[in-house]
């Protein structure tokens, strides 16, 4: 497998990015954005898309390049609870 993006939602008001991975042999080569975009394609109706992620320059500039804002520029929170 070369990559894979699963998402989470209710096809109406959210839509959670739940993961998104390329093998390391193949980042780099737009595989990424292309699944992203598939993604955002099929979900267009849909008003809210969240995801969390680390916190990297790779990752961050991967997220602007497929249209996503960081979520401090606007002003907002996140939070999360683990177990």
């Amino acid at each position: 497998m070369v990559g894979l993006v699963r998402t989470v939602g209710d096809n109406q008001t959210i839509l959670y990015v739940q993961d998104i991975l390329v093998a390391p042999p193949y980042q780099g080569k737009g595989i990424g954005r292309q699944l992203m975009a598939q993604v955002l394609i099929r979900h267009q109706n849909v008003r809210q898309k969240v995801l969390l992620t680390d916190d990297t320059v790779a990752t961050r500039n991967f997220y602007k390049k497929c249209g996503f804002t960081d979520t401090a520029r606007l002003n907002l929170v996140s939070f999360y609870q683990e177990f």
